[in-house]
């Protein structure tokens, strides 16, 4: 039986740095419960499909870095560096993502990520530098 680890760098190495979406059946269980990548929680795995298409659609060159990964039993947490060029804009972008997972019979059974979706904005120019301190600390 493969390891959390091992799970979690055949699905960055598979998944997102080659991009085999058939790899997506492989390694997360049909009911796996998915956090922090939309708004809603996703709980079936054509849920995932969905929205790797769509990220595929709207980036290329895609590379995961494991930055670290922290294993305990059936569980993970990991830091990871996505690297990315925008189809639409042509601008590289890098970001960081923090997930946690539990693996069970060599599958995800639950993921919740926490990605830095607005260093991503930043880079893509949707939002301002200084848009979270202007909400922060604007006086009234």
């Amino acid at each position: 039986m493969r390891t959390a680890t091992e799970v979690a760098h055949e699905w960055f190495e598979q998944v997102w740095n080659l991009g085999d979406g058939a790899f997506i059946d492989r390694l997360l269980a049909e009911r796996c419960i998915i956090t922090g990548l939309t708004a809603q929680a996703m709980t079936r795995t054509w849920q995932f499909h969905e929205f790797y298409t769509k990220f595929n659609i709207a980036f290329t060159a895609i590379h995961a870095t494991i930055e670290q990964l922290i294993e305990q039993k059936n569980s993970i947490a990991g830091m990871v560096l996505i690297k990315a060029k925008h189809r639409r804009s042509g601008l590289d972008i890098a970001f960081k993502v923090s997930f946690f997972g539990k693996v069970e019979y060599g599958r995800f059974i639950e993921v919740v990520n926490m990605i830095d979706y607005m260093s991503m904005l930043e880079q893509l120019n949707l939002i301002e530098k200084d848009f979270l301190n202007e909400i922060l600390y604007t006086k009234e």
